[in-house]
């Protein structure tokens, strides 16, 4: 980024996890405190504070003598990360008040015809993020904080597995559901709405590719700059 400007902590940490949840940096890609305080124009303290953070949200390892790298997983921590979004995402249905009103069916529909461009223009990693607020959005229909909370982190781990295992043109499928799901929101049977909710995530689980998707090594500086200007 330019000599001029001044990156807030909590800018670096969004554009870190803004890159690494619309895939613009792939799991085990490696994060050097370096090149990252040079992108930054800041301090190495500050570049560590920021991916501690990210360490702690399981997004970000560290390992010995080899620093920080994007976090990934294997096929039984992915299944893990969906058996628990299901049964969170079960319960905020158990807390949703049926039928939704007009403005919180509007953010559903403006979130699902978001992500329906960003597909058309082969946006993957936008719409992912875009998939993932859609479940984020019906959590704070609940107003639970702690729940709102735990499915946040759980998107986001769900992001990592999703860029190393997914087929993007599987995305499409996963729209498409989302539409049926406002559909139901918009009525009263809650068990039915828990069946197709579940069925959703079971299906995106088993779109995930056996083997992981082959990454390139970022530009960081390209890569924020682009970021910043979004």
């Amino acid at each position: 980024m330019s000599d001029s400007t001044k990156t807030t902590d909590d800018q670096m940490y969004q554009m870190l996890f803004r890159a690494i949840h619309e895939h613009y940096l792939k799991p085990d890609t490696h994060l050097p405190e370096d090149e990252l305080a040079k992108s930054f124009n800041v301090s190495r303290t500050r570049v560590r504070k920021i991916l501690q953070r990210l360490i702690y949200e399981q997004l970000v390892v560290q390992l010995p003598n080899r620093g920080c790298f994007v976090a990934s997983m294997g096929k039984p921590q992915v299944n893990e990360i969906f058996t628990t979004r299901k049964i969170l995402e079960l319960g905020v249905i158990d807390l949703l008040n049926l039928p939704l009103n007009d403005a919180q069916v509007t953010s559903l529909t403006k979130l699902c015809d978001a992500e329906m461009t960003a597909l058309r223009k082969a946006e993957y990693g936008l719409a992912n993020k875009l998939s993932g607020d859609f479940h984020i959005q019906i959590a704070k229909f609940t107003e639970n904080v702690t729940l709102i909370t735990l499915i946040e982190q759980l998107i986001a781990r769900t992001s990592l597995a999703i860029a190393m295992y997914s087929n993007p043109t599987t995305m499409q499928c996963d729209n498409h559901c989302h539409f049926d799901l406002i559909k139901l929101l918009q009525q009263t049977d809650k068990a039915l709405l828990k069946n197709d909710m579940a069925e959703h995530l079971s299906e995106l689980a088993e779109q995930l590719l056996i083997e992981p998707q082959p990454k390139q090594p970022p530009n960081f500086n390209e890569l924020f700059n682009k970021l910043g200007d979004k």
